[in-house]
């Protein structure tokens, strides 16, 4: 018979499920940020607890490695973190003479997180299912809060698979298990559970339910912790955020990231934390969708800062994740060579990290640089980083059915239609609808609607016009009924779009007509005029009162939206040159007409040229 030993509550006591929203190694950092000092103190209680027990295995000497693989996690050092978890679980193993210990089940738990975040998702899958049937078992029952953390944990592992109906279902049985437990839904261990459903009802696109359950999470966590100044609020506002971000209320979304950042930084006493890093790297892309490049890029080398830091380096999976978003940023404002740096510096710091490509977060690296090899005209290298990134996401995942391989599917059919491809991207695009429909199980995703946006785009291309119509119709349609309101950027997006597809039919009414709507819709959701999707509304519609003799008002649209771009873009982005040209022509058609007393001729108001023609006819 093992004999009971009393392991120290911290190392093997309540196991949490893996909090949502933010980032994994961050979620286990503490609270005072220094995680090197603290790393380094859990190592001196280590070799004092080892010296100790320097004759055979002991209790304390177990609690210290499964401690210290803990810090070591939250540092980074996944590696090492595995190293010394598995140490402790072979040691404990040892201790209780059996696997059925409520402290291995634990101990599993923990290690687990490590191997999710090596990306070794199927590793992870297994020892929580091990854990599991080890809980259930001790126990005798399911119904034990010990079961759901296992549970919710797991339903973290299927999300991270792409299972997101499976994820749901797990963590709704975890909820069923603690509410009777605790015989109350208002316990600090139920508002994380109704986190991470509502993160996956956002992977879902139920957006609507998302925010519903976040709000119910936010009075639960008012009710326990009596003040809003608390990290679970904090989170708990960060992923509403991201929920209203998602929705396309980004002034909502931009309050919420800057209160959870509040919050942080009164509750830590400091801006120096990855948690207020991760808030700031947020709402970065808030600032990035509302246009304000120069606003996100401040941000996101903040947050670059307080991570390097804290966490002593900038050789840090968070510091990586920062680095891979600054990228994005840069290569919004045509800085391509900046953006390629630091896409290739986040790369290169994940595959020292990780020892291995084979990771989601390599996979996300070489598609990001995949999009600036793109923009630099490198077709065929933007071609094989995306086929690098496929190959990669169907070892991890164990499937090509995931919303992610999808998500890469669509881009690498807009290198191939770029190419010229259009049956090629017409294939893949078709492939990516059918994973996307099966994932979410509903073609009602914003996704999808990504995906059907960029197959109009190929009819369009192929010259099935009607064909094209039908898939912006569809998208619209898909966006009304998810976002609740036609009031989002990317209603504006198809909106735009559409008008392309009704000048090359010839109703000119039609396209002006969505230009409109488009330019209203972009103001409203943005608040303001300086912003680049407004901009580029105005130049389509500047362009088409320009070729329909409204000069005066055209001109003004265009030179509005000009300034825009030379100031968020610079001079040297193709939007901006493109305007440039398109001012210089009319200011000397102007001058000639009024030479000659004839009228020149007139621009695209798309600047494509099967637009032009279906415009002007034979007579262009």
């Amino acid at each position: 018979m093992a004999k009971l030993l009393r392991f120290p509550t911290l190392a093997f006591g309540l196991t949490r499920a893996f909090r949502p929203g933010i980032r994994p190694e961050v979620m286990a950092t503490p609270f005072s940020g220094e995680l090197a000092s603290a790393a380094m103190g859990t190592q001196g209680r280590f070799a004092g607890n080892e010296a100790k027990g320097a004759s055979g295995d002991s209790p304390a000497v177990a609690f210290s490695l499964h401690e210290l693989g803990v810090r070591l996690h939250a540092q980074g050092d996944y590696t090492a973190a595995r190293e010394h978890l598995e140490r402790s679980l072979h040691m404990l193993l040892r201790l209780v003479g059996t696997e059925q210990h409520p402290g291995v089940a634990a101990s599993l738990h923990t290690l687990a997180s490590v191997l999710l975040s090596q990306g070794n998702v199927a590793g992870a899958r297994e020892l929580l299912e091990r854990s599991l049937r080890i809980k259930t078992q001790v126990f005798g029952t399911e119904q034990h809060p010990e079961v759901a953390a296992s549970l919710s944990s797991l339903a973290r592992v299927f999300h991270a698979q792409g299972h997101l109906a499976g994820a749901r279902a797990l963590l709704e049985r975890a909820l069923g298990i603690l509410v009777a437990v605790l015989g109350t839904e208002m316990h600090a261990d139920v508002a994380p559970v109704l986190g991470m459903l509502a993160d996956v009802l956002r992977a879902q696109g139920a957006l609507v339910e998302a925010r519903a359950v976040l709000e119910r999470v936010l009075r639960i966590e008012a009710h326990v912790f009596g003040t809003e100044r608390h990290p679970e609020v904090a989170i708990t506002l960060h992923v509403l955020a991201c929920v209203l971000q998602a929705q396309g209320d980004l002034v909502g979304a931009r309050a919420h990231f800057e209160r959870a950042i509040h919050i942080k930084t009164e509750v830590f006493g400091t801006e120096q934390h990855p948690e207020v890093a991760a808030s700031l790297s947020s709402l970065a892309s808030v600032l990035r969708a509302l246009g304000d490049l120069a606003g996100a890029r401040e941000h996101l080398e903040r947050s670059l800062r307080i991570e390097t830091r804290v966490f002593g380096t900038d050789e840090h999976p968070a510091a990586a994740v920062s680095l891979r978003l600054l990228g994005s940023v840069l290569q919004d404002q045509s800085d391509l060579a900046g953006a390629r740096a630091c896409l290739e510096r986040s790369l290169a710091i994940k595959s020292k990290l990780l020892g291995t490509e084979a990771h989601p977060e390599v996979a996300f690296a070489l598609h990001d640089l995949a999009g600036v090899l793109h923009a630099q005209s490198d077709r065929a290298g933007a071609r094989a980083l995306l086929e690098r990134s496929l190959a990669i996401k169907a070892q991890v995942f164990g499937t090509e059915e995931h919303p992610s391989f999808a998500a890469s599917l669509n881009s690498l059919a807009g290198v191939l239609e770029a190419g010229g491809d259009l049956a090629g991207a017409r294939a893949l695009l078709e492939r990516a609808l059918s994973i996307k429909a099966k994932v979410f199980g509903t073609e009602e995703h914003p996704s999808f609607a990504v995906s059907l946006h960029a197959m109009a785009n190929v009819l369009q291309a192929q010259g099935d016009l009607a064909g094209a119509r039908e898939c912006l119709s569809r998208t619209l349609e898909i966006h009304r009924a998810v976002f609740g309101t036609e009031e989002h950027p990317s209603v504006a997006a198809t909106l735009h779009q559409m008008a392309g597809v009704l000048s090359e039919q010839g109703d000119l009414e039609g396209m002006r007509s969505h230009l409109e709507r488009a330019l209203a819709i972009e103001v409203r959701v943005h608040g303001t005029r300086e912003h680049l999707g407004v901009a580029l509304s105005e130049a389509g519609l500047g362009e088409f009162h320009v070729l329909h003799g409204e000069r005066v008002h055209g001109l003004a649209l265009l030179r509005h939206a000009h300034g825009v771009f030379l100031e968020r873009l610079g001079p040297e982005h193709p939007h901006t040159q493109h305007l440039t040209v398109v001012l210089a022509r009319e200011g000397s058609e102007a001058k000639a007409g009024e030479a000659s007393g004839e009228a020149g001729p007139r621009v695209c108001p798309c600047g494509s040229e099967r637009a032009f023609e279906a415009c002007h006819g034979a007579s262009g």
